[in-house]
């Protein structure tokens, strides 16, 4: 019989069963009664984990130029953000999960000196000079210098991580004093979830942990790091990415419409812009011991 309650593998503290045998039939969710995160259980193993990450997962985000344009945009205000916060009189960033390495491009446009990480090679690099900046490996496994960068991202990555303590941990001891830590990841507490119960798209095999902002102030609390900056973020996504995830990742008359819709539109209708949440949150922390 499938244990009820467990410990939770972030704070050890009492975990109860919230959905059996999903989001696959060897996993289970449980939400932790301290720290309020939710996570699978039993977690799959790094050679599991590794073997998601293949062509088809990244080409199921979308057209590659649309998704370009979107993420972009997101991640110039992203840096912006950062520099408003930075006081470490530095420009040294590092991008963990930098996918195709458009933050990379955005940053270094900027002026920042850039490095990127990359877990799968299935992912694909178009620009030359981004692609000479980005390593491919596990970020844990990697050496870094203490206090090396001023700004690390992890943009919709940190649910994807196994081991988010030593993952934690990790990060700290890289950043500089008063560094700042970037995190885009899926919000538990978003309206979206609590409508959409299981069938929120953000509970799928790839993602391992599920965060709220209370979370993060606990994090804070144990790691020594500070919030400073924390929104429920908007992103402008065209017509054309919208209409393409609504095929690959819904069956039946919505995905049937979907497809029509993307086949009929006018290339430059498909390409206008909607401003809505992706039921995300945003948090900044500065690292302050």
């Amino acid at each position: 019989m499938e244990d009820l309650k467990i410990n939770c593998p972030w704070c050890n503290g009492n975990a109860k069963l919230v959905y059996k045998n999903f989001p696959s039939k060897t996993t289970n969710i449980y939400r932790c009664e301290k720290c309020k995160i939710m996570f699978q259980s039993p977690l799959p193993s790094e050679e599991e984990i590794f073997n998601m990450y293949s062509e088809e997962y990244f080409s199921s985000w979308g057209d590659n130029d649309f998704l370009e344009v979107t993420k972009k945009g997101d991640f110039k205000r992203y840096i912006k953000l950062i520099e408003k916060f930075n006081t470490t009189n530095e420009k040294k960033l590092l991008d963990i999960g930098t996918a195709q390495g458009f933050l990379l491009e955005v940053a270094q446009e900027r002026g920042w000196d850039v490095k990127g990480i990359e877990m799968s090679h299935s992912v694909k690099v178009s620009n030359k000079k981004i692609k000479d900046k980005i390593i491919y490996g596990d970020f844990l496994k990697l050496n870094f210098q203490k206090e090396e960068f001023s700004a690390i991202t992890s943009i919709s990555l940190f649910e994807h991580i196994r081991e988010p303590k030593k993952f934690t941990r990790k990060v700290h001891y890289i950043l500089k004093s008063e560094g700042l830590w970037l995190v885009l990841v899926p919000n538990i507490d978003s309206f979206q979830r609590k409508i959409l119960g299981k069938r929120w798209p953000h509970f799928n095999p790839p993602h391992l942990f599920y965060y709220n902002f209370k979370f993060f102030e606990f994090l804070c609390s144990e790691n020594g790091f500070e919030i400073i900056y924390k929104k429920i973020p908007y992103t402008n996504y065209s017509l054309s990415y919208i209409s393409n995830q609504i095929s690959l990742n819904s069956s039946g008359i919505f995905s049937s419409i979907a497809k029509i819709l993307r086949n009929t539109l006018p290339h430059f209708f498909l390409q206008k812009e909607i401003k809505i949440s992706g039921g995300n949150l945003l948090v900044l922390l500065r690292k302050i011991s």
